[in-house]
């Protein structure tokens, strides 16, 4: 499949491509040389709270929080660093 360079440098990739990359208007990619200097185009995933607690699940004493507990011990710690921070300013 074929693209054109426009004078400002864009490129509309072809519907099969961005279908088949699940592409929707938005999304981001990357170009990335291979090692025998093709270019390669990837859809960029972007990264959730879920995607990163998932990498850190095998640290975990139990089970998974679900996302209204994990919301919950945000706030009780966003609010303990507070009242530290709060102290230390007054000291």
């Amino acid at each position: 499949m074929d693209a054109t360079v426009t004078s400002k440098g864009q490129v509309t990739i072809p519907k099969p491509i961005r279908e088949t990359l699940g592409l929707e208007p938005g999304d981001k990619v990357s170009f990335v040389p291979n090692d025998s200097g093709d270019i390669v185009l990837s859809r960029q995933h972007q990264t959730t709270i879920d995607d990163l607690i998932g990498c850190l699940a095998h640290l975990a004493d139990g089970p998974p929080l679900s996302t209204p507990e994990r919301r919950a011990l945000i706030g009780e710690m966003l609010a303990e660093d507070d009242e530290r921070i709060r102290r230390e300013a007054s000291e």
